[in-house]
């Protein structure tokens, strides 16, 4: 499952990573004609561009999905074993983690 990410930015490590969660202050849109979304960071200004399964990914980092089922629902899209997918949603998460996407704020149920 490929993922693209664009930018640079420095790790933050304390993030929940059994429930990620993606900042309350991003939007997504879709570029037209192109395998593309750009994330924008409202909060900082950063814009990030990201293929749609990394930006599907990031939709389902809203605090109550596990890593696991992010996995599992990737893995029933795309007819493919959860545990290959489950490595790829690790990897992609440190990306998204190191492109600072995720917070570590606690859902306010």
């Amino acid at each position: 499952m490929p993922h693209k990410i664009h930018g640079r930015t420095c790790c933050d490590r304390s993030i929940n990573i059994n429930h990620p969660r993606r900042k309350p202050d991003l939007s997504f849109e879709e570029l037209e004609g192109l395998d593309e979304v750009v994330v924008i960071d409202h909060d900082t200004g950063r814009c990030v561009s990201l293929n749609h399964t990394a930006a599907a990914v990031l939709e389902l980092c809203d605090g109550s999905h596990t890593v696991e089922s992010i996995a599992s629902e990737l893995a029933a899209i795309f007819e493919v074993e959860q545990a290959a997918v489950a490595r790829d949603v690790e990897q992609l998460l440190d990306q998204l983690r190191a492109h600072q996407l995720l917070t570590t704020a606690q859902a306010t149920d």
